[in-house]
């Protein structure tokens, strides 16, 4: 007769191996006990459980409590030390209450029968609705997330997501502008507002996101040492503040440029940008503010970030120190912010022209 689970030791602690509908026995998970009777006490209690679940539980009870206080792939995360932001959560949270949870169809499927036809008959659903879209993606992945923590937690035995591919879609592009551009929208003739033209100016000589301006604070900002101390940023249009998108606090530079008109009213504490009341600017506010400055320039506050990227890629700056001050983890990233059309390329015209010579018609010497 097979067992359903078996017992062995690791150290002081006993360890148990449950076995899985297939009838494979699952990976080693610890009982934390040392006591071996107490240990089979737990494991078959566990396996009872184990086998409820596996006959009983459908994909929208499992998936009920995923991305919320009771999440249990966020709890196996932080168990293992990686911590998703509350703010994340949220933002995961909002997706499947609007596009998972409310679909009964996929809910109804028993768990241990959920196969991939299930999830590309769902898949078809939401680009019905949604059509092909970031949401769409988003939503997929988290689908996989939640199919795949019940076969972490062995509750499946195999992975009906596999194969099933996350569709691509069009991006919306960000807009980038050259130098001489940028110098035209950073007029301050164009600006109604000192609060929002410096606002704007730190957004673009530093690279900071415009939550992160927004919740930048007079203490943060040493002018000595020309840094500022990113540690907190504003969500989006609320007033929910959080670390910066990375989760880790960095330093960015202070350009004299925007320096020199912050320290001409600077304080020792507080909100740097303001509106009347004292509460940190709007990004409502700000962002119209900045539409009317741009003009037909098609720039944004987020195509700020966009333009200093490739502006200094194109100077010739090290990447790696770019990354650094812009808070990014990676090239791909990077890659994802610079424009290289927007690239100077006068300097390589004149190095072919030398090689091909110069330009008057005639070839180099070979």
């Amino acid at each position: 007769m097979r067992k359903d689970f078996y017992l062995h030791k690791r150290g002081s602690v006993w360890y148990a191996q449950f076995r899985l509908p297939s009838g494979e026995v699952g990976s080693a998970r610890s009982s934390g006990l040392a006591n071996k009777t107490a240990a089979e006490k737990w494991a078959r209690a566990e396996a009872e459980e184990l086998a409820v679940k596996r006959t009983d539980l459908t994909f929208g009870e499992w998936a009920k409590p995923f991305f919320g206080p009771d999440c249990p792939h966020t709890r196996r995360l932080a168990e293992e030390g990686r911590v998703l932001s509350g703010y994340s959560q949220k933002i995961r949270r909002g997706y499947f209450e609007r596009y998972i949870q409310p679909d009964k169809i996929l809910a109804a499927v028993p768990l241990s029968k959920l196969r991939r036809a299930d999830l590309l008959t769902f898949r078809s659903r939401l680009i019905t609705s949604r059509g092909v879209c970031r949401s769409s993606q988003v939503v997929m992945a988290l689908v996989r997330v939640i199919v795949r923590e019940a076969l972490f937690q062995e509750l499946i035995d195999r992975d009906p997501t596999t194969a099933i591919t996350i569709q691509r879609y069009e991006k919306k592009v960000r807009k980038a502008v050259d130098a001489a551009a940028l110098r035209k929208v950073l007029d301050p003739a164009l600006y109604d507002s000192l609060i929002v033209y410096q606002a704007t100016l730190l957004a673009a000589t530093t690279g900071l996101r415009a939550g992160e301006v927004r919740a930048l604070r007079w203490e943060a900002i040493d002018f000595q040492a020309g840094r500022l101390r990113v540690e907190r940023t504003f969500r989006g249009y609320s007033s929910e503040l959080g670390p910066p998108k990375s989760g880790k606090v960095r330093t960015a530079l202070l350009p004299s440029v925007i320096a020199f008109p912050l320290r001409l009213r600077a304080f020792t504490e507080g909100w740097v940008f303001t509106e009347t009341r004292g509460a940190p600017i709007s990004y409502r506010y700000w962002a119209q503010a900045f539409k009317k400055a741009a003009g037909d320039s098609g720039l944004t506050l987020h195509g700020l970030r966009h333009t200093l990227n490739t502006l200094l890629r194109d100077a010739g700056e090290d990447d790696e120190k770019i990354r650094a001050l812009f808070g990014w983890s990676g090239s791909a990233i990077q890659d994802n912010y610079t424009h290289r059309d927007l690239y100077d390329l006068a300097s390589v015209s004149r190095v072919i022209d030398a090689i091909f010579g110069g330009g008057n018609g005639q070839t180099g010497s070979p």
